[in-house]
């Protein structure tokens, strides 16, 4: 969608597909779109001006907010300049350089996704607690009975009760399809072409299938 000499494209999901990502902020630019930030709904802004080959790269900061301008420092000293913060976590950087890599071993990588991981998770534990708020009001509302709740209020109950647990199914799915991924820690544009986005959605729905049927089976 474009507005002006804006232009706006929906995410990926950084949180599973940062080289995919990257990689298309990077063909954007090539096309004279400039990556901006990434707003509220999840959609990345970019600013029309002259093409260029610009790389990009997104990194989880995982410290307090006193460390983020040392933390800055250090990817501007390595020549990554910082271009936006979403969710104050997420780090965008861009550079004229794809020689210099983000990560210096293997194992920083690995380490940087799986303390990723873990902060989201406990994140998503604020949709259990809602969802337990949700209950309790249907139970109030409408019965202890769950088969004459509204279908969507039960569906939506039911979601935000078993969400850690749906994310915790996303990052296994996907550490098992992409098994070599801290591998290619240099390398993350080559790697983010084997992601296949439309064959791991197909898969999580045939799982989110099967999880919200057993679920449903063992409420009702």
């Amino acid at each position: 969608m474009r507005i002006g000499n804006r232009k706006y494209l929906l995410s990926l999901g950084v949180a599973f597909y940062p080289e995919k990502e990257m990689l298309r902020l990077n063909q954007q630019a090539q096309l004279g779109w400039h990556f901006v930030k990434m707003n509220v709904f999840g959609l990345l802004v970019f600013q029309k001006a002259a093409p260029q080959n610009l790389f990009y790269a997104v990194d989880y900061f995982a410290g307090p907010k006193e460390e983020l301008a040392d933390y800055l420092a250090l990817y501007a000293s390595s020549g990554w300049n910082h271009v936006t913060t979403f969710g104050k976590r997420y780090c965008y950087f861009v550079s004229t350089n794809n020689s210099i890599p983000i990560f210096t071993d293997e194992q920083s990588y690995r380490s940087r996704i799986l303390q990723e991981w873990q902060q989201q998770l406990l994140r998503s534990l604020w949709a259990t607690l809602l969802g337990i708020i949700f209950y309790f009001c249907g139970k109030i509302i409408f019965g202890s009975d769950l088969v004459t709740w509204p279908l969507l209020f039960l569906a939506a109950t039911l979601l935000l009760a078993s969400f850690p647990v749906i994310f915790l199914m996303c990052m296994l799915t996907t550490k098992l399809i992409y098994q070599k991924r801290t591998a290619y820690y240099k390398q993350p544009l080559k790697f983010a072409k084997k992601q296949n986005i439309i064959r791991d959605t197909l898969i999580l729905m045939i799982l989110g299938g099967l999880f919200g049927a057993l679920l449903a089976f063992i409420v009702i």
